[in-house]
Formats: structure tokens, sequence, C-alpha cells
């Protein structure tokens, strides 16, 4: 059975971006090999090795966004009662009040306050209400969180 890869509208079209992107970038990488590979001894070829290196760089990259899309799902918000992914999500617990995007693991990105469906903290957040309140277990103990607010 073939695992689905969650994400929400914006990160699906970020990824499909990036793709059409590299696959624009490879053309003139292909052509800068070639003119490399024509300077002569390739051994010795520090130009000839630094195109081969960017152009398998960007063949790699192809390869991983076009496997990672097409298991791609993207998930809808359904219900505005509930947590999904592509909610935010406001919670406040004894040392902070704070508001996250729930998003599918592949966008995931603390800093901008992005937090996987797979998290402990989006494990629990899913499918709750507001005033709810979750308890997860984190490394220094539990903690205890209260859902303030859900945002489709």
């Amino acid at each position: 059975m073939v695992k689905q890869i969650f994400f929400t509208k914006s990160g699906f079209q970020k990824l499909t971006d990036e793709l059409q992107q590299l696959q624009m970038n490879r053309k003139p990488a292909l052509k800068n090999l070639q003119e490399a590979r024509l300077l002569g001894d390739l051994s010795e070829n520090g130009a000839y090795r630094a195109t081969r290196w960017k152009l398998s760089s960007i063949d790699r990259r192809i390869r991983y966004l076009e496997k990672t899309l097409r298991y791609a799902v993207v998930k809808e918000i359904t219900n505005n009662d509930l947590v999904q992914i592509g909610s935010f999500v406001t919670v406040v617990n004894d040392e902070n009040k704070v508001t996250y995007e729930i998003v599918g693991g592949h966008e995931s990105d603390i800093s901008l306050n992005k937090i996987s469906c797979y998290s402990p903290l989006g494990k629990a957040l899913l499918n709750k209400k507001v005033n709810d309140k979750i308890t997860v277990s984190i490394p220094s103990g539990e903690k205890t969180y209260l859902i303030l607010a859900i945002l489709a």
C-alpha cells in the first residue's frame, strides 16, 4: 500500500512551483555541462566537475519532488469547528499563548509556527474543538494546552 503524503494547498503549490523552476533550470545546466566538457581533460577540469555536480543536484531534487508529488494529497478543511490539516490553532499553556498552523510532515517549520500533524502536539490537536484541553508528553514531562481559537 502506498502511503499518502498530506499537504496544505499552499504547501503543495510551493513544491509544484519549485519543480517547475528546477525543470527550467535544468536546460541551462545541461548546456553548461556540455560546454565545460569541451574545455579539455575531464580529470583536471574543475568547471566540468562543478557543472556536473550542479546538474546532479538539480536532477536529484527533481526526482525527489516528482516522487513526493506523486503521493501527495491536498487536505481541504471540511469542518471549521475542528482542528485539521490547514487549520490555524491558537493555544495557551502555563507559559505562553501561540498560534500554530497544522501542516503535513513535509511542510513543517517550527520557526514559522507550522507544526506537523505527526508531531506530538499536532497529533493531539487534530479533531479537537475550541475550549478542549489536551495533554502532550514531551521529554521534560507533560504539558497541557487549552485551544482558544481555530481558524481555517
